[in-house]
């Protein structure tokens, strides 16, 4: 987020370079069965005719709006977007006018505020570790702001700051290679190991899941994924968490009485 290193930082400055051009290629892809497409182009397709917090917000999403629709029995008319929203305020709240800079602050209002930083606290206090996150530190991050965005980001390699500050410390190797994310082998897991336990507990129905789920789309998504091989690791593994946090929390605790409450 400081340094411009993610790809998706690459995606909005290829963007902004195509100007209209990206946009309207993004409406006409509209056409395409993007079903059959990998996750992350499927996503890139659909956030390239969005603009603003709306394209970020999609970059992040697992399930677009009308996905969240056919998969949520009750009516999502009225009901506010949270995520939307605190990405909103984040743009607003970036006082200059660099583009990628504000994008850069987005994320690390949002996505590492809200999302990373909370990970990383849990887990370490979990494993009684205490996690330090230098780069942090307020007077670097100030510093980091207040230059342009060029000087992070630039012909599509990110995080140039850091790789001219320490040449004498890090290996060639280190400093010229792709950024490289904690990605979790998830479709691997999911059609391996976890394949059974997957089916029997979407199976299952002693929870209020399939209350406020429909079931329909559910089994659509497992069967694109294990019948079709098409990539919906990532659905089905958000969908599955719900599942398991349904019987364990709320069947327990009786949270949620009621059919499509």
């Amino acid at each position: 987020e400081l340094f411009g290193g993610y790809d998706k930082y690459r995606f909005e400055q290829l963007l902004a370079a195509l100007g209209p051009l990206g946009s309207l290629a993004g409406r006409a892809s509209a056409a395409l069965p993007h079903r059959h497409l990998p996750a992350p182009a499927r996503r890139a397709l659909e956030a390239a005719a969005l603009t603003g917090p709306a394209r970020q917000l999609r970059l992040r999403s697992t399930f677009t709006k009308e996905e969240s629709g056919r998969l949520i029995l009750a009516s999502l008319e009225g009901i506010p977007n949270a995520s939307r929203e605190a990405m909103e305020d984040a743009a607003r709240s970036y006082p200059a006018g660099d583009h990628l800079n504000r994008i850069f602050f987005q994320d690390l209002k949002t996505y590492m505020q809200d999302d990373l930083l909370m990970k990383i606290d849990k887990m370490s206090m979990l494993a009684s570790l205490e996690a330090r996150v230098p780069f942090l530190d307020y007077r670097l991050v100030e510093f980091v702001f207040s230059l342009p965005s060029r000087y992070k980001l630039r012909g599509g390699r990110g995080k140039l700051l850091l790789r001219s500050a320490f040449p004498d410390f890090l290996p060639r190797r280190t400093l010229q290679r792709r950024k490289h994310g904690f990605v979790l082998p998830v479709g691997r897991w999911l059609r391996g190991d976890l394949r059974d336990y997957v089916r029997d507990t979407f199976a299952a129905t002693d929870d209020p899941f399939y209350d406020h789920v429909n079931r329909r789309e559910v089994d659509r998504i497992l069967h694109d994924f294990y019948g079709s091989g098409l990539d919906r690791a990532l659905p089905l593994w958000v969908l599955l968490w719900l599942k398991i946090w349904c019987r364990q929390v709320v069947r327990q605790t009786g949270a949620v009485t009621g059919k499509h409450s």
